[in-house]
């Protein structure tokens, strides 16, 4: 499954309305060169995992594994924005590729 088939399965998968709207936004556009994009898609993981499904929302942080965030650290903007929204990913023992 696609980045772009993931988003879009999730969005018709859903009703809940932080769901849709983050989903909407990412369907439409998600680069991981751009903040806010990256801020969404932590957000729409952190309300997937609050309305209890945890394993699309671990699918979501994992889209990110192959992905190169140069400056990762504690000054990275990936970082800072997914710093407290992946801790369930810890949980389950991966671990965030944007926050470590």
């Amino acid at each position: 499954m696609t980045n772009q088939e993931l988003l879009e399965s999730i969005q018709m998968g859903h009703k809940e309305k932080k769901v849709l709207s983050l989903s909407k936004k990412l369907v439409k556009k998600c680069s991981f060169n751009s903040g806010s994009d990256v801020e969404n898609l932590c957000h729409l993981a952190y309300w997937l995992y609050v309305y209890g499904c945890e394993d699309e929302a671990l699918k979501l942080c994992e889209i990110t594994h192959e992905v190169e965030f140069p400056g990762k650290g504690e000054e990275h903007e990936a970082n800072r924005i997914c710093n407290s929204n992946c801790d369930f990913v810890a949980d389950r023992g991966v671990d965030c590729v944007i926050c470590t």
